[in-house]
C-alpha cells in the first residue's frame, strides 16, 4: 500500500512538472511550489481554506468547459490529430 501511495505522489508531481513545462514555467519551480502547498496543508491541518481554494478552481474549470461548449467548436481538427 505504501508503494502505491509513493507512486501516486510521484505521478502527481510528474504531471505538475509536465503541465508547468507546457506553460513555460520551470518544472523545478512548479513542483517545489506544489510540494510546499501540499506540505503546508498537511502540517497546518486547516483543510477548510484549502478546500475552498480547490472548490474555486473547480468552478473555474467547469466554467471553462461550459464556455467551450457554448462556442460550438468544430471537432474535426481535434479528431484528426
Amino acid at each position: 500500500m505504501a508503494a502505491i501511495d509513493l507512486l501516486a505522489y510521484v505521478a502527481e508531481f510528474a504531471g505538475i512538472g509536465l503541465g508547468a513545462g507546457i506553460l513555460g514555467v520551470p518544472a523545478w519551480l512548479a513542483v517545489g511550489l506544489a510540494l510546499l502547498f501540499h506540505s503546508l496543508m498537511v502540517l497546518t491541518g486547516s483543510y477548510r481554506s484549502y478546500e475552498r481554494i480547490a472548490l474555486l478552481l473547480s468552478v473555474a474549470l467547469f466554467t471553462f468547459v461550459v464556455l467551450v461548449l457554448t462556442a460550438h467548436p468544430d471537432p474535426g481538427p481535434g479528431w484528426a490529430a
